[in-house]
C-alpha cells in the first residue's frame, strides 16, 4: 500500500523512470569549472577527511565509496517525449557541478529547473573516496549508497534509499520516514523493522565502528544494509 502511494505521488509529480526502450543520448556538456577528459565524467580533487556534499533533485542515483582521492561523477540523459531540437536545447543547459566551497567538496545538478528535469530521465553515478564524511541531499527518485568509513548523512523527499555498508565500519543507524517502511538487516538477520503509515523508525547503536548513519525520508523506504 505504501509503495502504490508513493509512486502515485511520484506519477503526479515528476516522472523519474528511465524508459529502456529509448535510444541513449550522449552525455551533456560539464562544468567548466572542473576536469573533463573527452565526454567522460568530471573530477575533483578531495584533501584527506573532508566532506563530500551531493545535491540531486531528481532520478536515480549510485553514490559509490572506492580507493579514490577525488571525487568523480557522471551523468546519463535521456530525453522524454520532446523533439530533437527541444531535446537538445535541454541536455546543453545540463550539467553536473564539482565546487569547493565552504570547506567541503559540493556536487550538484543545475542548468534546469525541476519542471523541466520532469521531462528527462536523469541516471547519475558519483563515486567518491572511502574515507570522506558524505552527506546526501535529494527531492524524488531512487538511491543506492555503498558507504565508506565516515559518516554518512541522508535527507531525501520522495523514492527508495538504500545504504550498504560493512558492519566493522558502523557505530549507530538511524532510519526513519514519515510515510513508509524503515529497516536495518545484518548478514542472515533482521535487525529491526517499522512498517507504519506514519512516523516510521528504527535506531541500532551496538556497532563498534566509528561510523554513524542518519537517513530521514518523507515518503518512501529507508533501508540500511550491514554486510
Amino acid at each position: 500500500m505504501i509503495r502504490r502511494i508513493l509512486w502515485v505521488l511520484v506519477a503526479l509529480s515528476v516522472s523519474v523512470a528511465a524508459a529502456a526502450s529509448e535510444p541513449q543520448e550522449d552525455l551533456p556538456r560539464f562544468s567548466d569549472s572542473v576536469q573533463v577528459i573527452d565526454d567522460g565524467p568530471i573530477l575533483f580533487p578531495v584533501d584527506f577527511d573532508r566532506k563530500v556534499l551531493v545535491r540531486f533533485p531528481v532520478g536515480e542515483l549510485d553514490i559509490i565509496a572506492g580507493d579514490v582521492a577525488e571525487v568523480r561523477t557522471d551523468l546519463r540523459v535521456r530525453c522524454k517525449k520532446l523533439s530533437e531540437a527541444l531535446c537538445t536545447k535541454y541536455r546543453s543547459k545540463l550539467r553536473l557541478e564539482a565546487r569547493d566551497r565552504d570547506g567541503q567538496v559540493e556536487v550538484r545538478l543545475v542548468g534546469l529547473p525541476r519542471w523541466k528535469l520532469r521531462k528527462l530521465n536523469l541516471d547519475g553515478e558519483v563515486t567518491f573516496p572511502r574515507w570522506a564524511p558524505l552527506d546526501v541531499r535529494m527531492g524524488i527518485g531512487d538511491i543506492d549508497i555503498y558507504a565508506g568509513e565516515k559518516d554518512l548523512n541522508v535527507r531525501m523527499g520522495i523514492g527508495d534509499l538504500t545504504v550498504r555498508v560493512p558492519e566493522a565500519q558502523v557505530g549507530t543507524v538511524r532510519a526513519a520516514t514519515r510515510i513508509g517502511d524503515a529497516s536495518i538487516r545484518g548478514a542472515n538477520r533482521a535487525i529491526g523493522k517499522r512498517r507504519m503509515l506514519i512516523g516510521a523508525s528504527v535506531d541500532w547503536s551496538e556497532g563498534t565502528g566509528p561510523m554513524n548513519i542518519a537517513l530521514g525520508l518523507r515518503i518512501g523506504d529507508a533501508s540500511v544494509v550491514l554486510e
